[in-house]
């Protein structure tokens, strides 16, 4: 074992110290909750992260295998919460790209455009494609950028399908299963890790509950 093993155990305890028990929250997937979900599942694929990079027989062993778990945290609640504000705030999705990929593809490139530098530095260098055309080759500059390509992906469908089924929440939700085989498919055809497409899947269940609850 070394002093490294020891940093999930420091991390989760400043993590939960001050901890107590709450009535039950009937809001549950409250903006407020869901950040605080997905700020927990953030340290898991954190430690899914470090734990790619230890020794084995370490304490973070637990974690190697459930980094794809926890993404597919983040997709769930993409999921739940673009269609929650399609069917709640008017005029949703005129503007839904332009605030949605900003938000995501600005701190991959400023992250991609960093991490390229300091590769380059250590006389690694990148095919350019790799940094702006992800989207195109499948390839990102970043090692575990995959997210990035997936959720934009999505992003994209989601659009489309409101645009072609306004309001028709059945008919948006089955287009995004749709696309969710679609997604696999090209996964599959250009050899992709499982990961790519394992997760993805919990975007679709999102958009299935918010759109249970409404009904």
């Amino acid at each position: 074992m070394s002093l490294l093993d020891l940093f999930p155990i420091l991390l989760f305890a400043v993590g939960f110290w001050g901890i107590r028990k709450v009535p039950f929250n009937d809001d549950f997937l409250s903006l407020d909750t869901s950040k605080q979900v997905k700020g927990f599942f953030a340290l898991v694929v954190l430690l899914h992260h470090v734990s790619q990079w230890m020794h084995q027989d370490g304490l973070l062993d637990g974690f190697l295998h459930v980094g794809y778990l926890a993404v597919s945290v983040f997709f769930f609640f993409a999921g739940f919460g673009i269609l929650k504000k399609y069917m709640t705030v008017p005029n949703y999705q005129h503007r839904f790209l332009s605030k949605r990929l900003v938000a995501v593809l600005f701190p991959y490139f400023v992250a991609s455009l960093f991490f390229v530098s300091v590769q380059a530095f250590f006389g690694r260098f990148y095919a350019w494609h790799r940094i702006f055309l992800p989207f195109i080759t499948f390839r990102s500059a970043l090692p575990n950028g995959w997210f990035i390509i997936a959720i934009c992906g999505f992003y994209i469908a989601f659009r489309l399908l409101t645009a072609m089924y306004p309001k028709n929440y059945a008919k948006i939700i089955v287009g995004l299963g749709v696309y969710y085989f679609l997604w696999v498919a090209c996964c599959c055809i250009n050899n992709l890790e499982s990961n790519w497409s394992t997760s993805s899947v919990a975007l679709v269940m999102g958009a299935c509950l918010a759109w249970k609850e409404k009904t």
